[in-house]
């Protein structure tokens, strides 16, 4: 008479892995804290199209 069908449910999600998770951020950071501090002692060249864009530190001295 009717099609029998059947019901599933979808598998629960599982929970992402924090070890990985901590393994996968790590390199990254560690990355950007050497060269923000490797860049100023060593002089780094900006590249061409940054040039114009230098932040420069404003000492402002209170009167």
């Amino acid at each position: 008479m009717f099609p029998s069908y059947t019901m599933t449910t979808a598998p629960a999600a599982s929970k992402p892995d924090l070890g990985q998770n901590v393994f996968e951020v790590m390199p990254g950071v560690a990355t950007t804290l050497m060269s923000n501090f490797t860049n100023p002692n060593v002089h780094t060249q900006y590249d061409p199209f940054m040039k114009g864009n230098e932040w420069a530190m404003t000492v402002r001295c209170a009167a």
